[in-house]
């Protein structure tokens, strides 16, 4: 069996989280293996996964900055905010400006209120947001606080796309788009409730219609690969995963439209009301995202569409760091199979330290917070480790009423 600690590992696209778990399960030869922080099907990247008493220190890293990057397609808008979804309103992109582009971004910067996408695994009085929107609801979630520390534009490309242009507006039941004004934060409303916020001037295209709009016609179904390659990998979606935790981009895309292939040709056009022939420029923007637990990376894709009025999604995610571990420091799960079962590549003090400030315990101290007891407080803020004169890790505590106290006990007595 493996030893207790965590593993960084490069997910796959194509796999869930919990995909991912089980086959750490069969690796580790262990039943207690967790991960920190669904990853959405199409996603890859940083995946953090803890065996043994590790799994206590996942709730640390749900929580934990995250790092991205990803592809937004500005022209499409999807049931599920990213390319795992159906297509529910296209519309030419061919007026916005760079200028426009970097403006709409800016807005979605520093603190602001995030309504998350509808098809989440967020819970509405005990089921799942998107089980919901599978059922026929329009689901109105409130916004969140969150912070994007940074939001950088990586490249910028323009594409004429085969396929239909659309001015028919979306179903009933797709995520609304909370679009940022230029000059404030994303408005913490809830979509459905409210329009799209304004284009930037001149950049405007006339005839699209934000997510939360009554349907005019049939949705303009299938998907459409990126004309040239997105950021990151992306795949088929396959089943959500059932063990989904508070993470920054996580949501069962696939359960609640019909899957559409990302990586596939653009299927033919709809003949619906509303649908004209002929190709659709779209603009695919590569950014480079720091933000904390809980923001949604499609959420940034679709508002920016919104404030565009063009429409957006995410075509690519990739996670490339989880607090302070990165994708320097991240396996495949073929280079775990090949040392398996010894796949722990942090062992569970190593972790503690690259994690969390550090305290030393003496003896004395050691024996006390073992048996779950109090220390004397020394001035750490936040939630740090303690070590034992040996160097395991025997806690993790905060400073509270005078007192040091453990959150969790890691060596107990």
């Amino acid at each position: 069996m493996s030893a207790d600690g965590l593993i960084v590992v490069d997910k796959p696209a194509g796999m869930t989280s919990h995909d991912v778990v089980a086959r750490i399960r069969r690796l580790a030869k262990t039943r207690r293996v967790g991960h920190g922080g669904t990853l959405d099907p199409m996603a890859t990247g940083v995946l953090i996964i803890g065996v043994n008493r590790a799994t206590r220190l996942l709730t640390y890293v749900i929580g934990a900055q995250k790092g991205y990057t990803a592809t937004i397609r500005l022209g499409q808008s999807t049931i599920t905010d990213d390319a795992e979804g159906d297509v529910v309103a296209t519309m030419s992109a061919a007026g916005i400006a760079d200028t426009a582009i970097h403006a709409g971004l800016a807005a979605q910067r520093g603190e602001i209120d995030q309504v998350p996408s509808a098809v989440s695994a967020i819970k509405i009085n005990g089921q799942r947001a998107y089980k919901r929107v599978r059922d026929g609801e329009t689901v109105d979630l409130p916004a969140r606080r969150v912070t994007v520390s940074r939001l950088d534009v990586l490249n910028i490309r323009r594409a004429q796309l085969p396929g239909a242009l659309s001015t028919a507006a979306p179903s009933a039941s797709a995520p609304a788009a909370s679009a940022p004004a230029a000059s404030a934060p994303a408005a913490s409303a809830p979509a459905a409730s409210a329009p799209a916020a304004s284009a930037p001037s001149g950049s405007a295209a006339p005839g699209f219609v934000a997510p939360g709009a009554a349907v005019s016609g049939s949705a303009v179904s299938g998907s459409v690969a990126s004309a040239s390659a997105p950021l990151g990998s992306v795949a088929s979606a396959s089943a959500p995963s059932g063990s989904a935790s508070s993470a920054s981009e996580a949501s069962p895309s696939a359960s609640a439209a019909s899957p559409s292939s990302p990586s596939s040709p653009a299927s033919a056009a709809s003949t619906a009301s509303g649908v004209a022939d002929g190709g659709v420029e779209v603009i695919d923007v590569d950014i480079d995202v720091t933000c904390s637990s809980g923001t949604y990376i499609r959420a940034i894709a679709r508002d920016l569409g919104a404030a565009l009025g063009v429409g957006g999604h995410l075509t690519a995610l990739r996670r490339t760091a989880v607090g302070g571990l990165t994708l320097a420091d991240a396996s495949t799960l073929g280079e775990l199979e090949e040392r398996a079962p010894d796949v722990v590549g942090l062992p569970m003090s190593e972790a503690a330290r690259q994690a969390f400030p550090q305290r030393t315990a003496t003896a004395d101290e050691a024996r006390i917070l073992s048996h779950g007891g109090p220390l004397a407080p020394v001035g750490i803020d936040g939630p740090y480790a303690v070590f034992a004169p040996s160097g395991e890790v025997l806690a993790i505590v905060s400073e509270r009423d005078g007192r040091a106290r453990a959150e969790i006990v890691l060596a107990p007595a």
